[in-house]
């Protein structure tokens, strides 16, 4: 750890955020490698949510995508000291492939002569003779040198994003990070789309051994339990004596996003982050256009998590998915993908139409004519999908809540469906 390092992934300060800095200074991923990378060195790294770690930062550009790994200094670094304030390292996923990255180091054998796929610090190597993690001549290996083998979590969602892109491949895990390494990258059986990538935030392990709602604690007289999840209450797990699984779709997340970015498309429109508050398992991807000017005041407010509010959109997906791990999760999630799961259905098969019409306005009026068209269309699906999950709390909680469904049957509520703008809004002059 490094008590002097001032500058952090994503830091209470856009100052000293490197996220917020990449994003603001740079147009390209490699020129957000180097910002970020030159912030490391001047100012010093420090995680201060583990200080005792490094990270690891998915930089993307609509035409290339890379993986940078950053370690901090150690504790004696200071501003003073004359030599770089942390180390870096990226890696280039190369175009039609698929990599991940799972809370531990993946970055393998480094080859700084070929600059197209790889970018360092200039202690890179100095550092590790100097710490005697390496000798000169033998192979540079970035995740051994200064990795660690991390744990089973770790490599067990590494598997699991490569083994179901490429299953030919025949990826095995064991669960044991000394033993289970993957490729850096590997080349997809079929095309991964938005739509699957936001599937796979929300696996579970389904259909594999390390699928814990098939433990028989969790099938009762050999039928499954309502109460039988992949995550949820640990309470419940020490009951039962299961060991759940973290997986790709963790409870812990505040939220998830897909970005599709596309060089073929005016910026602005090319761009489309698919946004959901909370665990992708209980959320609805939301289309966020990167032109967009504007966000409903329930969705772009900060939500205050010492009091509860109901008119806070990130507060309703958090009552969603803490009453789905806290009740009968199978019956619930069932409910909820029936919210969820037309309405993204719609969201990708009016994308097509929707960013041509986008593009049309864009060589028509221009940039900001087609920026107010795309934040129209955004506005509305993010107002139905938050008026939704309002509703969508209330159903549960008369559901399976209160007991008092025969009195009062709840309706399970529905997204409606998105509809592109009539014409765009005039630009302001």
């Amino acid at each position: 750890a490094c008590a002097q390092g001032v500058v952090g992934p994503n830091s209470n300060h856009w100052t000293t955020s490197l996220i917020a800095n990449g994003l603001m200074r740079a147009r390209t991923a490699r020129e957000a490698i180097r910002v970020i990378g030159s912030m490391v060195e001047q100012y010093g790294f420090q995680y201060y949510r583990a200080p005792h770690a490094g990270v690891a930062l998915p930089i993307a550009d609509e035409k290339e995508v890379w993986l940078m790994e950053i370690f901090g200094p150690g504790a004696d670094w200071t501003a003073a000291a004359g030599r770089p304030g942390g180390l870096w390292c990226a890696q280039r996923i190369p175009d039609g492939e698929v990599g991940c990255t799972a809370n531990r180091s993946r970055i393998g054998a480094v080859d700084l002569e070929d600059s197209d796929r790889f970018l360092a610090s200039p202690n890179i190597f100095s550092l590790a003779r100097k710490l005697g993690f390496w000798e000169e001549g033998k192979p540079f290996v970035w995740n051994e040198v200064y990795g660690t083998p991390g744990s089973r979590e770790n490599c067990l969602r590494e598997w699991r994003v490569l083994s179901l892109v490429a299953p030919s491949l025949g990826l095995q895990a064991q669960g044991d990070p000394l033993a289970d390494r993957y490729p850096f990258s590997v080349k997809p059986e079929k095309g991964v789309s938005a739509g699957a990538l936001m599937q796979l935030m929300r696996d579970g392990y389904e259909g594999t051994k390390f699928d814990v709602t098939g433990q028989p604690a969790l099938h009762p007289g050999g039928k499954k339990s309502p109460l039988a999840r992949p995550w949820g209450p640990p309470e419940l797990f020490e009951l039962v004596g299961v060991r759940p699984e973290r997986a790709i779709g963790t409870p812990t997340s505040g939220y998830v996003f897909v970005a599709q970015l596309r060089d073929w498309l005016p910026r602005g429109i090319g761009d489309c982050l698919w946004f959901a508050y909370g665990p992708a398992y209980t959320s609805c991807f939301v289309p966020v256009y990167g032109g967009v000017t504007d966000l409903p005041d329930a969705w772009d407010q900060p939500a205050n998590f010492t009091r509860p509010d109901r008119s806070q959109t990130q507060w309703n997906f958090r009552f969603v998915h803490s009453l789905a791990d806290h009740l009968r999760y199978q019956d619930a999630v069932r409910d909820i993908r029936q919210v969820i799961q037309p309405a993204e259905q719609r969201y990708l098969a009016l994308q097509p139409e929707l960013e041509k019409a986008a593009a049309q306005v864009h060589a028509k009026d221009g940039a900001r004519a087609a920026a107010a068209f795309a934040t129209a269309y955004t506005e509305r699906c993010m107002k139905q999908v938050g008026y939704a999950y309002h509703e969508l709390v209330d159903y549960l909680m008369l559901q399976y809540l209160l007991g008092d469904a025969e009195v009062a049957p709840p309706r399970l509520p529905a997204i409606a469906p998105p509809a592109i703008p009539d014409r765009p809004v005039p630009a302001a002059r």
